[in-house]
């Protein structure tokens, strides 16, 4: 079983600027690097994260795996306490 917290895959994002975020609705995200809340401005635009952009983080030891519908992130503090 893989180590890590499951994240749905189609909301886990990357912005136009390069940030990696999961999106946890109500204009709620959360960075996946820091596990801190992000503040996301009206003009970013997120997209889906692809499947290269999934290799490199799991080669650099952010996420533990992937498949189709889950992602599975390394040390994700709540950000409902």
């Amino acid at each position: 079983m893989p180590e890590g917290t499951p994240i749905p895959r189609q909301f886990f994002l990357v912005t136009n600027n390069g940030q990696f975020v999961i999106d946890w609705g109500n204009q709620r995200y959360q960075d996946i690097f820091t596990g801190e809340a992000v503040f996301l401005p009206d003009e970013t635009i997120a997209f889906p994260v692809k499947e290269s952009e999934l290799i490199w983080l799991k080669n650099n030891g952010t996420i533990s795996f992937f498949d189709r519908f889950l992602v599975y992130v390394f040390n994700l503090p709540s950000l409902f306490d």
